[in-house]
């Protein structure tokens, strides 16, 4: 019953909103990194698969010595990437040019954030179908009111009794 009302949620869904391509990518790469870092890396997981199937302690071993390769090579470059801009900083003349440098390092730093339109009419149509029905819809709920809140729901108590007729 569950997997009948997943795959009827789904294919809703779908059928109403369309099916996205993907994430957006930006294609952006650390600027310290480097191809014989990446070699090292791919041959890390690699490694680590083997040992995941094999399970064996030879394969841990080896993947643990790979991977420690792999963090040297990847720390060397990141590390050495910093250097000139920290050279820069210990040079600058005065405070304008101190601050420059500041603001590019921290623009770099920041993810690339870009807008991307719907350009397909048909899925621009859908979108605003959906948005539409659902900004327009009225409230099936009742806001409560101040009067509401004053009133609350009381208990009825039965009237009070005097301790002898209780025990």
């Amino acid at each position: 019953m569950w997997n009948r009302f997943q795959d009827q949620c789904l294919s809703k869904a779908s059928e109403l909103l369309g099916i996205s391509r993907g994430p957006l990518t930006n294609n952006k790469k650390a600027k310290w990194w480097q191809s014989k870092a990446e070699e090292k890396v791919r041959n890390k997981k690699n490694r680590f698969k083997i040992w995941q199937k094999s399970g064996s302690d030879y394969d841990h071993e080896i993947y643990r010595s790979v991977k420690k390769e792999a963090k040297g090579e990847v720390a060397l470059p990141m590390a050495t990437y910093g250097e000139a801009f920290y050279i820069k900083l210990e040079n600058a003349k005065d405070d304008r040019e101190l601050f420059r440098l500041v603001r590019y390092r921290y623009a770099n730093s920041l993810d690339i954030r870009t807008t991307k339109y719907i350009k397909n009419s048909d899925i621009k149509a859908r979108w605003r179908e959906h948005y539409s029905h659902l900004l327009n819809e009225s409230s099936q709920f009742k806001v409560p009111t101040v009067e509401d809140a004053v009133k609350g729901p009381f208990r009825k108590f039965p009237p009070k009794k005097l301790k002898s007729e209780w025990s």
